[in-house]
């Protein structure tokens, strides 16, 4: 019978060491990485059907890609026909938000029935949503939908799920000149308020369509 001399039982005493080393470490890596792309959701969390409920105290919505703001002089603006009160073609009149869910947030949004609300100064104007073509201010619409996937499309409803962008239109009454900053506070049903703040570039004086700092 052959016996083991003690470097032998050192050596396999150190394998294992190791063995149980690198298993903490792989658990504690994929802990880190799946927290980053899933913040918010345990790894034991049961997958399921996208659901309508979220935690308030959690933001869900975010932009995705370039803002414009348009001369408040009518016309189509991103595929929507525009038919102002009063034009003027040195202050913008509109503006376009494209906005998805927040990375990791496995909900769904009825963006149609989401509260926006323009402010500028003193001004706070409530819009309501508006399907009508061409689009009388003062009011607000999805002038656009997209998917993230390549080779796929957005739904037809109005239903904002992971994946997907929806461009929305903001359409108030009140114009706002070069220099000014301006609010869009957009609130789906119970859900925190999403705002973004962004200030009118002077570029609208001459360019009916111009890009917005968000």
């Amino acid at each position: 019978m052959r016996d083991f001399n003690r470097s032998e039982a050192m050596t396999g005493l150190e394998l294992i060491i190791v063995i149980a080393i690198l298993c903490i470490f792989l658990y504690i890596s994929g802990s880190i990485v799946f927290n980053a792309v899933m913040p918010g959701k345990s790894p034991e969390s049961p997958g399921g059907l996208v659901g309508f409920a979220v935690d308030e105290s959690d933001e869900i919505l975010m932009t995705d890609g370039t803002s414009y703001g348009a001369q408040n002089t009518g016309g189509v603006f991103l595929s929507v026909e525009l038919n102002p009160k009063e034009q003027s073609n040195t202050d913008l009149g509109s503006c376009t938000i494209p906005i998805k869910l927040f990375i990791g947030r496995q909900v769904a949004v009825d963006l149609s029935t989401a509260e926006i609300i323009f402010k500028y100064n003193e001004i706070t104007e409530t819009l309501y949503y508006s399907e009508k073509r061409p689009l009388i201010s003062p009011c607000w619409t999805i002038a656009d939908k997209s998917s993230m996937i390549p080779l796929s499309s957005a739904d037809e409803d109005n239903v904002l799920e992971p994946n997907e962008i929806f461009t929305v239109l903001v359409y108030p009454k009140t114009n706002v000149p070069a220099h000014e900053e301006f609010s869009v506070s957009i609130t789906p049903e119970s859900v925190h308020p999403f705002v973004v703040k962004t200030v009118v570039p002077p570029e609208i004086t001459k360019h009916r369509i111009v890009e917005l700092p968000i």
